[in-house]
């Protein structure tokens, strides 16, 4: 969380989690919508779940070089060669922290050099929660 120069806080991770209903490119649009020039955003981690078949996706975007849309960065499949949620992943997206603070930003100390995004991990909260 940051503060404005009112010190009003506001964000600059969005994590965003579809069911069912978004298709994959409907995903991706919400996710470049959240970064502009203007925006706050620095990193969006985004997480498909399909409950029928059993699958899922997950991936994370930063702000485009050209200063709007995102660039994505995912090591998984969109359907049909999605992954199941019964198969474990080795997946690990390691964002680097100073992408996370953004520019100007002082980074504490004791920060790690990066936040990493355990696709394993967010698989096993799937199936927790849907068996």
């Amino acid at each position: 969380m940051k503060f404005l120069p009112d010190r009003l806080p506001y964000p600059n991770i969005v994590i965003e989690v579809a069911v069912n209903n978004e298709s994959p490119a409907k995903l991706m649009l919400y996710a470049h919508r959240y970064f502009s020039a203007m925006s706050s955003i620095r990193v969006w981690i985004g997480v498909k779940i399909w409950l029928k078949e059993k699958k899922f996706w997950v991936g994370w975007a930063e702000l485009s070089p050209a200063g709007f849309d995102a660039t994505m960065h995912s090591n998984m499949s969109w359907p049909p060669d999605n992954s199941s949620w019964e198969t474990p992943v080795d997946i690990v997206y390691p964002i680097p922290i100073a992408l996370v603070y953004g520019p100007g930003i002082n980074i504490p100390e004791n920060a790690p050099p990066t936040l990493d995004i355990n696709a394993e991990e967010i698989r096993l909260q799937i199936m927790e929660t849907m068996t």
